[in-house]
C-alpha cells in the first residue's frame, strides 16, 4: 500500500471517531438520508477546479496541474442555509435529564400566591 493510500485510510478511520452531528431546524423529521442528499449536492455546488503552475525539480520544465477543490466553507454555509446545524449531544441529553427531574405538572399541588412551580 501506498503512503497516501495508508494515510488516507487512516484519516477516514479518524474522521468517524469525532463525528459531528446535525439537525434540520427547517423539517426536524429530516434524517440521515436526506442530510446524505444535502450534503453531496452542496459540495457539488462548490466545488472548483484548481491549477497551478510547477516545476517538479530544479531545471526540469514547468508542468500544469489542474485538480478539483471543495470549498469547505461555502459547503458549510450552503448546509445552513439548507437549515442543517451542529447538535450538541451532550448538552441535549444533560436537558433532557434536568426536565425528566422535574415533577409532572399534574402531581404538583396547587401553588400559592407569588410562588413558581417548575414541572413538566
Amino acid at each position: 500500500m501506498t503512503r497516501t493510500t495508508t494515510l488516507s485510510l487512516l484519516a477516514v478511520a479518524l474522521a468517524g471517531c469525532g463525528t459531528i452531528q446535525y439537525r434540520n431546524a427547517v423539517n426536524p423529521s429530516a434524517g440521515q438520508v436526506e442530510f446524505d442528499r444535502d450534503w453531496y449536492a452542496c459540495r457539488q455546488e462548490n466545488t472548483g477546479r484548481k491549477t497551478t503552475l510547477d516545476q517538479p525539480a530544479p531545471y526540469a520544465p514547468y508542468e500544469y496541474r489542474s485538480r478539483l477543490v471543495v470549498d469547505e466553507g461555502m459547503a458549510q454555509q450552503c448546509m445552513a442555509a439548507r437549515g442543517w446545524q451542529p447538535v450538541n449531544l451532550r448538552k441535549e441529553q444533560e436537558q433532557l435529564r434536568e426536565r425528566e427531574a422535574l415533577p409532572r405538572c399534574a402531581d404538583t399541588p396547587t401553588p400559592s400566591p407569588g410562588q413558581v412551580v417548575y414541572c413538566r
